[in-house]
């Protein structure tokens, strides 16, 4: 079997990664972070349609979690780099194929202090950014600001995504 590097730093001592097949669950460092959303038009195509954009304030708490990976195979330009943000890649000489872990869901916290840390942490934002609230979001004349409280294993990830396209 290959060697599969792990893709995140160690936080802590005493938990390992497991590896089982192609899922792996290991510690990370994770981040509750804090984003502003606005709606944007999107076009005319099928009567006009409108987008979210999210925009991060920089605001992040970061916490220790573990994390679920699954092995993806890839294909064409993806196996150029030898790490790409989260994913580890690697040639796997039993399958001959490049593959990379790949995070599946969201962070798992897996003890108490951090949890109450974490929840500590999201009253203290809401105090400074407010309540999440989409009520005017979605209204023909939006008004007022929207946030977004997200976890991620790198802070402003979800601000990255490029404007969507109409299909």
């Amino acid at each position: 079997m290959s060697n599969h590097n792990q893709p995140h730093e160690t936080i802590t001592e005493n938990v390992q990664t497991v590896v089982d097949g192609e899922r792996k669950v290991q510690p990370v460092l994770a981040f509750l972070c804090v984003y502003e959303i606005s709606r944007h038009y999107g076009g005319a195509e099928e009567g006009g349609w409108w987008y979210d954009s999210y925009t991060f304030t920089g605001a992040a708490f970061p916490f220790q979690a573990m994390q679920e990976f699954e092995a993806q195979v890839l294909e064409g330009d993806d196996t150029s780099s030898g790490t790409d943000d989260h994913r580890q890649i690697w040639y796997d000489e039993d399958t001959k194929e490049y593959k990379a872990w790949v995070p599946v869901g969201l962070p798992i916290v897996t003890d108490e202090p951090t949890r109450v840390r974490l929840e500590s942490a999201r009253a203290h934002f809401i105090a400074m950014f407010g309540e999440p609230d989409s009520r005017y979001r979605f209204s023909v004349r939006p008004r007022g600001e929207d946030f977004a409280y997200i976890y991620e294993l790198r802070p402003g990830e979800r601000g990255e995504q490029p404007r969507p396209r109409y299909c």
